[in-house]
């Protein structure tokens, strides 16, 4: 559950298209889904919801390849039931946002890169920007 103290990606996203954007305030149809390389040894390469304390069922990271010294992809799938009943459809506009963590020493974060909001991202989703899902 601290996959945000390493390297990782950190996904919010709100599957309540009705709840305002300016609430200050987490639903229970919010989300915080962290995505961990790993660190090509003992930690493997991991998937984490905070709100269920625990891995999302049937979810995989199928790749982590390095692109260069400096940076590396993760391919990964987290299904949509893990995150209630939602079903994304065209024009459906959400709250989201994601970071990017950065740790070149073992467990200590040296570095967040924030989308839309601030340090507080995870949990003030008055921060958050807007996704829309489109074909």
């Amino acid at each position: 559950g601290d996959i945000w103290d390493g390297d990782a990606i950190e996904v919010v996203i709100s599957t309540d298209p009705k709840l305002p954007m300016e609430r200050e305030y987490l639903s229970n149809k919010d989300f915080q889904i962290g995505f961990s390389p790993g660190d090509g040894g003992i930690n493997r390469p991991s998937i984490w919801i905070w709100q269920k304390k625990r891995s999302p069922r049937n979810s995989d990271i199928k790749a982590v390849r390095k692109v260069d010294p400096q940076g590396y992809i993760i391919e990964a799938k987290v299904p949509w039931s893990e995150l209630g009943v939602f079903k994304p459809k065209n024009g459906i506009k959400v709250g989201f946002d994601v970071s990017l963590d950065d740790a070149d020493v073992k467990f200590k974060r040296e570095a967040q890169l924030v989308w839309s909001g601030d340090y507080f991202f995870y949990k003030d989703p008055n921060m958050w920007g807007e996704l829309e899902f489109i074909k």
